[in-house]
């Protein structure tokens, strides 16, 4: 028996927050998508399209049932139900991760721009130091350059 995939059905980019670890998790993501591509699945199938075990198989459709997104057929065949919205948002508030993502999404940004301005001074210094335009003074008051030379000698010769 093999499991022919036909496009999927239900996407993680409508609703990502009820595929979190914390609500129904990414597994359970692939077999719902596995599920909604065929009219009738059986557990078999799932195993040998996925490759994942059975027994994960056998908890994710449990979640999914208890969230109504699965009805089962009888004898190991499963049959999904279409999503809607509301009872996207319903599974995300009853696991705690609706808006999850998107303070995730938020905080990542927020830290590359922190980590691209320091790599920028970073830089910058670096920069200025190697091309002697980060100019300092030495105890004689002569301006030397980064390259230790004082630029009173450079000027005269």
């Amino acid at each position: 028996m093999t499991l022919k995939i036909q496009g999927n059905s239900v996407t993680s980019s409508v609703h990502r927050d009820i595929w979190h670890y914390n609500a129904l998790g990414p597994r359970a993501e692939t077999i719902y998508k596995c599920i909604m591509d065929c009219r009738e699945v059986h557990i078999d199938q799932l195993v040998d399209h996925t490759n994942i075990d059975s027994r994960i198989i056998e908890n994710a459709i449990t979640k999914l049932f208890k969230n109504g997104l699965v009805e089962p057929l009888g004898s190991g065949f499963y049959r999904g139900i279409n999503m809607t919205n509301e009872k996207m948002v319903e599974i995300a508030k009853k696991y705690g991760t609706l808006g999850s993502c998107d303070k995730r999404v938020e905080r990542h940004q927020e830290e590359r721009k922190q980590y691209i301005s320091q790599n920028m001074m970073r830089q910058k210094y670096y920069w200025m130091k190697k091309y002697g335009k980060y100019l300092h003074r030495n105890t004689k008051g002569h301006q030397i350059s980064s390259y230790g030379h004082s630029n009173d000698n450079l000027e005269n010769e």
